[in-house]
């Protein structure tokens, strides 16, 4: 997850483009604290600069997001076509180098208006082309599918750097990265399998349930903060009050399907590993189980991985205390099979792991390639096996 705002920011001495330090500030405030949570006075303070000379710079926050949002893919976008060398390297090297890029792309986005938004989703489209112009060089043995399949994973494993606390050992990191990058970028993953409906578990039928599976839906496709009460009740076709009085205010809303995403993922995996005692063959079990209940519950898997971070510290705290007692599990059965991997590599592997298994599991365009639980299971397997 994200690590904690610091007070050392941004550089005391006043730097002579003021500008670049007001994005650089937000860059890491946006990251730390989600876009919603941080004000232009919040931006000003960090600069030590006033209000009114920070107005003179952007016209309002979603200006300055604006720049962040699109300026961050078109970077990576610029980073990769100046660089033609190995794939991996270079992407292993943007992960590290540009930790905030992962949230800034995959959560914050969300926040821009339309015209904004759809930019950067233009510009998005062009790094994932790019990508796929790479992979297809480096794999001229795939066909289509598969090589716009694979530039997913690639890019969902650039982004999951930005789940990982920054750690001094760089060097490290970088080398973990470009390994995993690499063996993907070989690997003999099963193409996609004819498409399938996929059905969920089920919920119990009552008007709450109703009601929550709506709002996972929507905060998950829209965000958090551009949701309104009333666009749930929209969805649900019911009375506001009726809302209120079964799911009460919008932020208990949050944690109630934020416990409800961690309570799928962490009974997904007790249930797999609970079937065999040997602990390789478990995580095997637990990988493929987690990947199916991912694909099954994609909206689940933002409100656990993204939209939980939106909840006021007080009512993060079970959430945020559940899914790090989840990860525990995954961190312990990890070294249990893999001694030989340290702490940092296997946070780097598991964040690697769901991000792109998350990622790749909510893209419209790749879902529509075919089952992907044999490619996604086999992807798991890679990161983490």
């Amino acid at each position: 997850m994200p690590a904690p705002v610091t007070n050392a920011t941004v550089p005391a001495v006043r730097p002579r483009n003021r500008r670049e330090l007001v994005l650089f500030a937000a860059a890491e405030l946006f990251y730390t604290r989600g876009y919603a949570a941080v004000s232009m006075q919040d931006l000003a303070e960090a600069v030590g600069m006033g209000p009114s000379a920070l107005y003179r710079h952007f016209r309002n926050k979603q200006d300055v997001l604006r720049v962040i949002g699109i300026g961050s893919v078109e970077f990576v976008l610029e980073r990769l076509e100046s660089e033609p060398g190995e794939l991996a390297e270079c992407l292993a090297t943007i992960a590290v180098s540009h930790r905030r890029t992962g949230v800034l792309v995959r959560r914050e986005r969300l926040h821009l208006e339309p015209v904004h938004l759809l930019e950067a989703q233009l510009l998005e489209a062009r790094l994932v082309a790019h990508v796929e112009g790479r992979v297809q060089a480096a794999r001229p043995d795939l066909g289509p599918d598969d090589v716009r399949l694979l530039a997913g994973v690639l890019l969902g494993v650039v982004w999951s750097r930005s789940w990982v606390p920054a750690h001094p050992h760089d060097v490290r990191e970088h080398a973990v990265l470009s390994a995993l990058l690499a063996g993907l970028l070989v690997a003999r993953l099963p193409s996609p399998g004819p498409l399938a409906s996929v059905v969920g578990p089920g919920l119990p039928s009552s008007r709450r349930e109703e009601l929550l599976g709506a709002a996972i839906e929507l905060f998950a496709r829209h965000g958090f903060h551009n949701v309104a009460m009333s666009d749930l009740r929209s969805r649900a076709g019911t009375a506001s009050t009726r809302v209120y009085q079964e799911l009460g205010s919008k932020v208990g809303v949050l944690q109630a399907a934020a416990i409800r995403a961690v309570e799928v993922f962490r009974l997904a995996r007790h249930q797999a590993v609970s079937e065999t005692a040997d602990a390789r063959a478990a995580l095997d079990a637990a990988v493929a189980a987690t990947v199916r209940a991912v694909l099954t519950n994609t909206s689940l898997a933002a409100i656990a991985l993204v939209e939980c971070d939106a909840l006021p510290a007080e009512l993060a705290r079970p959430v945020l205390s559940a899914r790090s007692s989840l990860m525990d599990e995954w961190r312990l059965h990890l070294a249990a099979v893999h001694p030989d991997w340290d702490p940092p590599e296997i946070r780097l592997r598991i964040a690697a792991f769901f991000v792109t298994l998350e990622s790749v599991a909510r893209d419209d365009e790749l879902r529509a390639l075919g089952d992907l639980e044999a490619t996604l299971a086999a992807v798991g397997r890679h990161l983490l096996a």
